[in-house]
């Protein structure tokens, strides 16, 4: 005697999370096996970047947030993103870093402890990256900075009379 059936064989296909922690780190593995169209759970462990200096604001897919969980149908990378949130600003003099401080904010700065000196010229002001004048009071910082001391000799002139002028 032989008995026959329908019988329905469903197959479990497995696919792969990658995790990009584009330049951060941390102690879970970089991918994971999951079942195509079955949730999958994030681990729970939240990846770090230079220790404090960036927030970790998600990992993302295509743009959009992936939160706790979700339903993979093919292989996919999920990519961290981050806020920077605290800056690194160096200050150099005659080609020396004579400072370099970390900041939220420009006005968390330290700038009466910079004494820049260059032999008997005058130190006359803080450059950027461009060469250009920076003005603190309004600066806003959106990434590491370095910013370089100017000199300038002064001169003075003697008029006929022996009397000095700048």
């Amino acid at each position: 005697v032989c008995a026959t059936a329908d019988m329905t064989i469903q197959a479990k296909i497995s696919v792969t999370i990658t995790f990009d922690l584009a330049g951060g780190e941390w102690t879970e593995n970089s991918a994971y096996k999951a079942i195509k169209g079955k949730s999958f759970s994030l681990p729970q462990v939240s990846p770090n970047k230079e220790g404090t200096k960036y927030e970790f604001l998600g990992f993302f897919l295509n743009g959009k947030e992936i939160k706790d969980s979700f339903k993979p149908e093919t292989s996919v990378t999920l990519t961290a993103k981050w806020n920077q949130v605290l800056f690194t600003v160096n200050f150099v003099s005659d080609g020396q870093v004579i400072s370099s401080q970390t900041v939220a904010t420009a006005d968390q700065l330290d700038l009466d402890s910079l004494k820049p000196e260059k032999g008997d010229m005058k130190f006359l002001y803080w450059a950027d990256e461009n060469g250009e004048e920076v003005y603190f009071e309004t600066l806003t910082l959106s990434e590491d900075r370095t910013f370089t001391a100017i000199f300038a000799f002064e001169v003075t002139f003697l008029t006929r009379d022996g009397e000095t002028d700048h």
